[in-house]
C-alpha cells in the first residue's frame, strides 16, 4: 500500500520536468499511481484476514489481477516519462526507502496466507497471479531506475530495490514461483 502511496507522490516531480508534450503521459502515471494505490490497498486487506472461504480466494485474485494490470500501465507510462533530471532524485529514494517496512508486512501475510491457500487448494491459482504481479513490479522498478540520473540518488535506489527483491523474492520462494 504504502509503496504506491509513495510513488504517487513522484507525480509532481514527473509534472515538474515534464516538457508541455509529456503532460498527457505524466497525467497518465498519475493515474496509473494513484490507482495503484487503491488496488494494493485492496490486496493487502484482504490477504491480512484468515482466508477461509473460496470467496475470499476469488476477492483476493480479482485484487491481485487489478493490481497487476495498473502495474503493467505503470510500466508503460513511466517509461514513456521523461527524466528525473529536473527532479531531486534523492527525495524519490527517501520515498521509496519507507515503503519498504509495507513490502516486508505484505510480504510476511502472503507468506502466513499460503496454508490457507494450501487447505482451500487455491495455491497454484495465486502462484499464477503472484508470478505475473511479482514479474510486473519488476519491471516498473526498472523502469523506475531509468529514469534517474547516474548518482548516489541512483545508487540509494539500486540498493532500495535489492531489499524490495529480497521481500518478493521471499514470497516467490515460499509460493514456488
Amino acid at each position: 500500500m504504502r509503496f504506491f502511496t509513495r510513488l504517487i507522490a513522484l507525480v509532481p516531480l514527473v509534472l515538474s520536468v515534464a516538457s508541455p508534450g509529456d503532460a498527457q503521459t505524466a497525467q497518465a502515471v498519475e493515474a496509473d499511481l494513484k490507482n495503484a494505490n487503491n488496488k494494493l490497498t485492496s490486496l493487502a486487506s484482504l490477504v491480512e484476514v484468515p482466508i477461509i472461504t473460496g470467496a475470499q480466494v476469488v476477492d483476493v485474485s480479482i485484487a491481485a489481477k487489478g493490481l497487476t494490470t495498473i502495474v503493467g500501465q505503470l510500466t508503460v507510462h513511466t517509461q514513456n516519462s521523461p527524466t528525473f533530471r529536473g527532479a531531486d532524485p534523492q527525495d524519490i529514494v527517501t520515498t521509496l526507502t519507507a515503503t519498504v517496512s509495507l513490502i516486508t508486512d505484505t510480504s510476511i501475510a502472503l507468506v502466513k496466507a499460503k496454508p490457507q491457500f494450501d487447505k482451500l487448494k487455491a495455491t497454484q491459482d495465486v502462484v499464477v497471479i503472484l508470478t505475473l504481479l511479482i514479474k510486473g513490479v519488476v519491471i516498473s522498478l526498472q523502469a523506475l531506475y531509468t529514469k534517474f540520473p547516474d548518482g548516489p540518488a541512483k545508487a540509494q535506489l539500486s540498493e532500495v530495490q535489492g531489499v524490495i527483491g529480497i521481500q518478493l523474492g521471499n514470497v516467490a520462494e515460499v509460493y514456488g514461483v
